[in-house]
This record gives C-alpha cells, structure tokens and sequence, in this order.
C-alpha cells in the first residue's frame, strides 16, 4: 500500500486529468500497454487494477501497490504529460519521494544549512523580499527556530539548487511567505510541491497575497513582518520538536524584554512532560532576565499573564508555586488527580 496522502492524491488527478473516468488522452488498451511497460503489472487483473474506469483503476493501483512500484509508474506519468508546469514539478516530487523515499541529506550538509540545535523551519519567499525574510530568521532564533533562508544561507562554493533540495529534505516544517508576487516563481511553487509531498507542517503567512491553488486548504496567518516570528511560534509551538527546541532556547534568554516575549507563547502550550516543566523551571531559577520579566514573574498578569508558575500547573497537573522571597518555584508534589 502507497503512502500517498490526500493532498498529494489530487495533485496527481489534477495532472493525469482523471475526471470523468479517463487518464490523460489513454484508450483503454494503451492505458494498459503503458503500465504493463512501466511495472511489469497488469491492470486488467481485478487484484492489480479493480473494476471500473481507467481512472477507477489507476486510484486502485495507487491505494493497493507498494510505493516504489507506484513511484516508478507516477515517474513515467508525469513524464509522459508534454506542457511543463508547477503542478508537473509538484507531481514530480511526489513521484520521486515514492520511489526512492525520503533524500538522503548527510550529517555535515544538515549541520552546515541548520547549525547544530533548533527547529528547521524552511522560508520560501521571492528575492524582493529578502532582506525581511533574513530579519524574520534572526527573530525566530529567540524562540528555539532555526530558519532556511535561500539568499543568505547557501555557501558560494555550493551547487545552489543542491543545497535547497538538501534543506527540504531536512526541514522540520515549512513556512510559505505569501507576497504579492510569490507565485509568479516557478521556484516557490516547485518548493511548496515538494513540502506538501513530504506531508511537513505548513503554514502560508498572508503577506499580500491570498493562499492559492494546493496551499488554499490551509488557513492563512495574516501578520505584518514584525510580528510574524512571534506568531509563527505560537503556531509551531504545537509540534513536539518544536517545543523541545523552545524549552531549549528559554535559558539563552538575555534581557527582560525577550522574557516577556518568550512568555506570549506560553498560553500556547497545551501539555507538558514532568522533564519538560522542571527544564522551564530550572531555567527561571537560574536565569536572572527571566525573574525580572513580567511575563515569566507573573508581577503584571494584568498585561503579561498569570507568568510561569501558573502555566507549568496548568499543563502537568501539578501545583508550581512562586516562593515571595527568592521568587524560585517549588514543587509541592501534590499532585491533583482528577476524580
């Protein structure tokens, strides 16, 4: 059985024109000559095939066929359909993820393009904008993201399409920055092709431009630049790599003011291990920006929230107290079941 998703599914129907029952311009016998030439298989087998339509049949093969075989015929598909176009290198990339899986992306290329430590969030953005998008990577930073930015992160030395297809292949999510302009690149679309076939998180920030085409499904973030990184973090937040990565980046913090902003993500942390919260407690102990921030102290829940200690309660279900005096947390391992 595939691993093709949703998404992927009518990407592929789009390009194979599978409406009405047909494949492409493919009478019943070519359709089954060009798939017994690709596999080896025969479709009109009701175990290879099933019943129905050429498109009935082709859905079948690709629910019930392992993935390499259903990636070798997507390959010789998409390469049968003359016009180029994004959605071809959309189905291109679906086709290749089946058929030879995730790329291989070495050690020292994934420590070269993301550092050693973050969430890699991959930004795909025109050239018009890149000098925003490299001060967006600076801001993302201070919540534990580690961001690919195509203008500024490859090397000279390195084969530029080589190094992009390196960062696909090893982001954690995916962040589409929607500028008037951003779908009038071939590039961008072949870059959201390629996030959507490795099925990563994808958020499309409304920047002048509505989500289109396979990215409509996906509500848009709608945010001015200067409060995209913040926001992006609140959303990202809910991945488990995400917050491993955040709750690793809390001690680094080095003023009052990034305290506070590191606490606006807090409320967006539905749950929390008991390792977790004692990293996020340790940190506000030792950590003398944290205890001055209000947003961790708590000291102006009026304006920045109830602060930590009420957060770590709410999330683990034990009771984290401010002491007046040193204002550390102490746990009072009384832990409150729910009855």
């Amino acid at each position: 059985m595939s691993s093709l998703n949703a998404i992927e599914k009518r990407a592929l129907e789009k390009l194979l024109q599978m409406g009405g029952g047909y494949v492409l311009d493919f009478s019943n016998r070519t359709f089954n000559e060009f798939i017994l030439d690709s596999t080896g298989l025969d479709i009109d087998r009701e175990d290879v095939g099933g019943p129905g339509s050429k498109a009935n049949r082709l859905r079948y093969f690709w629910n019930n066929q392992p993935d390499h075989v259903v990636g070798k015929l997507l390959n010789d598909l998409v390469e049968y359909v003359e016009t180029s176009s994004p959605l071809k290198e959309q189905c291109r990339s679906i086709a290749n993820r089946l058929s030879t899986g995730p790329r291989a992306t070495t050690p020292t290329a994934q420590t070269r393009i993301w550092g050693t430590k973050g969430y890699r969030v991959f930004l795909s953005h025109k050239a018009g904008v890149k000098k925003a998008t490299a001060q967006l990577k600076e801001g993302l930073e201070l919540f534990g993201i580690s961001a690919f930015v195509a203008h500024t992160d490859i090397l000279p030395t390195k084969e530029w399409q080589e190094e992009i297809e390196n960062a696909l292949a090893s982001m954690d999510a995916f962040v589409a920055l929607l500028t008037e302009d951003f779908h009038d690149s071939d590039w961008t679309d072949q870059e959201v092709g390629y996030a959507l076939g490795r099925n990563v998180p994808l958020i499309a920030v409304k920047l002048g431009l509505d989500p289109y085409g396979f990215i409509g499904k996906f509500q848009a973030l709608s945010v001015n630049w200067a409060e995209a990184a913040l926001e992006l973090a609140k959303l990202l937040i809910k991945q488990p790599r995400m917050l491993d990565a955040f709750i690793e980046a809390v001690p680094e913090c080095g003023s009052f003011d990034n305290g506070n902003t590191l606490s606006q993500v807090l409320p967006c942390i539905e749950v929390l291990t008991e390792k977790q919260a004692e990293k996020l407690a340790s940190a506000f102990n030792t950590n003398s920006q944290l205890q001055g921030s209000f947003g961790f102290s708590g000291a102006k829940e009026w304006r920045f929230g109830p602060g930590l200690a009420s957060h770590l309660t709410r999330t683990t279900g034990q009771e984290y107290l401010m002491t007046e005096s040193s204002k550390s947390f102490l746990n009072t391992l009384q832990i409150k079941l729910k009855k």
